[in-house]
């Protein structure tokens, strides 16, 4: 989802703190669920 939301968005320091915040949220995310084990 991060990753497609860069590529749609205009770039400003808004967008990148926005960016940063939600990539940074989806990796706990997946920190907190141990994801990395089922793969």
């Amino acid at each position: 989802m991060a990753v497609l939301a860069s590529q749609i968005v205009g770039a400003s320091e808004r967008s990148e703190a926005l960016f940063a915040t939600m990539a940074t949220r989806h990796t706990q995310h997946a920190l907190d669920l141990d994801a990395l084990s089922l793969l």
